[in-house]
């Protein structure tokens, strides 16, 4: 390469650099435009504190706790069930402790072989689960 095209490039890279720095100051002296989020409307919050979402989660745990207590208080008391419809149902050996029976154990039938009046039944918890 001659000196001639040597002074060229050198004379381009210089401007180059010129220009990139003259960018880099005009940058430093203008002010950079905002990342932050945009400002919440009335009566939102922007951010929230620990102690807010901490209040947050003992609320819904206490929610939570009530919901379960309900659903336990529910599951101790007897559950009253009326069957409508139901298939004939034989134990092999019977009933303990009752005389065996070669009849399907169930309501009443009819003659169709369905229940003449529905069976009530009714289901009670045996200790208390723990």
């Amino acid at each position: 390469m001659s000196q001639q095209a040597n002074a060229r490039l050198l004379a381009v890279v210089a401007a180059l650099l010129t220009l990139n720095l003259g960018v880099q100051v005009v940058s430093l002296v203008q002010p950079a435009p905002a990342l932050a989020q945009p400002r919440p409307s009335e009566g939102q919050s922007g951010f929230i504190t620990t102690a807010e979402m901490v209040n947050r989660t003992n609320s819904l745990l206490t929610e939570i706790s009530g919901r379960i207590s309900r659903i336990e208080s529910a599951l101790g008391r007897p559950i009253d069930v009326k069957v409508v419809s139901m298939p004939p149902v034989k134990i092999e050996g019977g009933l303990p402790g009752a005389s065996p029976s070669p009849a399907p154990i169930m309501g009443d039938l009819g003659a169709d072989g369905e229940p003449a009046r529905p069976a009530t039944i009714r289901i009670t918890p045996v200790g208390n689960g723990k």
